[in-house]
């Protein structure tokens, strides 16, 4: 009987945000570092609604994190949560450990 694979619904969730483009741009962005939303605007080319539709979505999925300035709670600054994406990459690594250990088998269809 095979083996009945399970998966972890958040980090498929995960994945499925990260599959967009521009939000792979943003993260490759902010793994630079800090950035309100006018610098990732002026680097994306994106219009500024679009640009917080995506940080919307990365904040969402816990892929980013924000602050606003004490002083001036205008501002909003966003970074990379890396917890997210090391969960994520775990699992990644697993699977790849995985395959690489398994063996292989005849192939029985035609």
């Amino acid at each position: 009987m095979p083996q009945v694979l399970t998966y972890d619904d958040d980090i498929l969730a995960t994945m499925k945000v990260l599959s967009d483009g521009h939000r792979q741009r943003i993260l490759a962005l902010l793994a630079r570092g800090e950035h309100c939303v006018c610098e990732i605007t002026d680097q994306m080319g994106l219009p500024q609604n679009s640009v917080s539709h995506h940080l919307r979505v990365l904040r969402e999925q816990h892929l980013i994190m924000s602050r606003r300035k004490p002083e001036d709670q205008r501002w909003v600054y966003y970074r990379i949560n890396p917890e997210t994406l090391e969960r994520v990459a775990r699992q990644l690594q697993q699977w790849a450990d995985e395959a690489r250990s398994a063996p292989a088998h005849p192939i029985v269809c035609p």
